[in-house]
């Protein structure tokens, strides 16, 4: 002990044998007082702000941060770095990259910071720098299972489908376990039309049998793929090997689909009784409750499921067609939340001018480079944009997002607050984009009915449209509200469709189960569909 208090090393390293023994808080607790006995101590602060970023607290960290560049009279690398990743945390992306710069100034071939600000370039949408970014790293001798997974990505993103495919198979032959690669190229070899996707993925469980989640990466995918007795094959296979609420909710999903419902609602059952503050596993029981017809028990798990997290888009959408197969009605269902479906014309021209908007068309179908639908999404007979379409760097893209966000606004801005309504309780506190899209739908495509479970609004703009939307009559290639998957069952309910005209932007709840009507013409869907979040 030093007179005044304890000397740094001793402050530094009980923070660092506090973080060793996992109480990050004790770390930081202590780290403080260290700073004030210390405060023109360059190393506590930096130690400081590496706990304080670890525990997401990331406005303190970056004032940590800022006070040890202030006080180290030399260029430190390792400062700059540890602000960077404080700033990528916090979403600030550009000022990642220009620490990243200034430590690279200062280690110009250090091969994790170069790694590093290629996964800031990728962030950003500058995937060509990423890529560079990259290579460069390998050459330096980077040869993590990271790298090449993240190589992967980025070359996705470039439509060098093939190149990326190596990638994580590079990335496995380094990490066999490496689950993010594994699931990468699986949904990469899909949608690019290989006929086995998962080939990859059972030679690795065949070399390790016992790999619960290599087995059940495999089984989420054959049940959205619709093999749903090779899922739950796998998911019994699971089973053996560790019980757990997540496998008994996969297993009965399975068993949901293969028409089996007792099987189904005694594994579902089992997940919520063995993690019943699990929401997930609620909203999976009040499915197959609807599915089977008992509407009173499916609200009963719904409203549970909105008590453990509220504002859950598909619970509201499942309490909803409960209530109305009772013979209620509910603040979230069609009936309610029709005067929120809102339709803006902006012309064929987008708000953008002609030359911009004939740009869109081009851009946006030089990003949809897959052979197929994602296996995870709602889209059938066509494909869907990677990543954030909102993140592109192409001027037509920008252009259409600020037209987009001039529309929402005039209409956002202007919605009641209503604390008794969970659309318009949500009102009055500003928005942002949360997700952004493109789909093509080809001959025969269509989206089937769903729900969009992490917005608060949801809105689709159309740009080409087939000429049999025409017909309102057929309604072919329409928009369609208020049809589930429980309809069969319960019954139908209230509809609502709307017609696709290039230029027109429809918004809507985000919990309201919509869809769209087949169309059967040699032509092709062209939209940009986004999400909402309060800001």
């Amino acid at each position: 002990m030093q007179a005044g208090g304890m000397a740094v090393q001793a402050w530094l390293q009980l923070a660092a044998m506090c973080e060793k023994l996992e109480c990050p808080e004790v770390a930081a607790q202590g780290l403080i007082r260290a700073t004030v006995e210390h405060p023109r101590v360059a190393s506590v602060h930096a130690a400081l702000a590496g706990v304080l970023c670890g525990l997401g607290r990331t406005d303190e960290a970056s004032d940590a941060v800022q006070q040890a560049l202030a006080l180290t009279p030399a260029p430190d690398a390792k400062l700059w770095a540890l602000k960077a990743s404080i700033d990528d945390d916090a979403g600030r992306l550009v000022d990642a990259l220009q620490a990243l710069d200034a430590a690279l100034a200062i280690s110009p071939d250090d091969a994790k910071l170069v790694h590093n600000r290629a996964l800031v370039h990728h962030k950003l949408g500058f995937h060509g720098q990423s890529l560079q970014g990259y290579q460069r790293a390998l050459e330096l001798g980077a040869d993590s299972p990271e790298v090449h997974y993240n190589l992967g990505n980025v070359l996705q993103h470039l439509g060098r489908l093939e190149d990326a495919a190596g990638a994580y198979r590079a990335a496995i032959a380094r990490s066999g376990e490496h689950l993010l690669a594994h699931g990468d190229l699986l949904r990469l070899l899909w949608r690019s039309g290989d006929g086995q996707p998962d080939a990859d993925l059972r030679s690795a469980i065949a070399r390790y049998p016992r790999a619960v989640q290599l087995r059940t990466v495999l089984a989420e995918f054959l049940l959205r793929a619709g093999r749903h007795e090779q899922s739950a094959e796998q998911y019994a296979a699971v089973l053996r090997i560790e019980d757990s609420a997540s496998h008994h909710n996969g297993l009965g999903r399975c068993f949901l689909k293969m028409d089996q419902a007792a099987l189904a609602l005694r594994h579902l059952r089992l997940a919520v009784a063995m993690e019943p503050d699990q929401p997930a596993w609620h909203l999976g029981l009040a499915a197959a409750l609807l599915a089977g017809g008992d509407a009173q028990a499916a609200l009963e798990s719904a409203t549970r499921a909105l008590h453990l997290r509220p504002m859950d888009q598909y619970a509201l959408a499942l309490r909803a067609r409960a209530s109305i197969a009772l013979g209620g009605d509910d603040p979230a269902s069609l009936h309610r939340s029709r005067p929120w479906v809102h339709t803006v014309d902006l012309g064929s021209n987008l708000g953008v001018g002609p030359e911009l908007a004939a740009a869109l068309r081009l851009d946006l179908r030089a990003l949809h480079r897959d052979r197929r639908e994602p296996v995870d999404q709602s889209l059938r007979l066509g494909t869907q944009t990677l990543g954030q379409l909102f993140d592109q760097h192409e001027g037509s893209i920008r252009a259409l997002r600020q037209s987009l966000a001039q529309a929402v606004d005039s209409w956002v801005g202007a919605l009641p607050r209503d604390a008794a309504s969970p659309f318009l309780a949500r009102a009055g506190q500003g928005w942002r984009f949360s997700d952004s899209w493109s789909s093509l739908l080809r001959e025969g495509g269509n989206h089937v009915d769903h729900v969009h479970p992490h917005g608060w609004i949801s809105g689709v703009c159309y740009l080409d449209v087939p000429q049999a939307c025409q017909d309102p009559v057929a309604q072919q290639g329409w928009l369609q509200f208020g049809r589930c998957e429980f309809d069969a069952r319960l019954g139908q309910t209230e509809g609502l469709t709307v017609q696709p005209i290039p230029g027109r932007v429809v918004l809507f709840p985000s919990y309201l189960w919509h869809g769209t009507v087949p169309f059967h013409t040699a032509e092709e869907r062209l939209t940009v569909a986004f999400d909402l979040l309060p800001a």
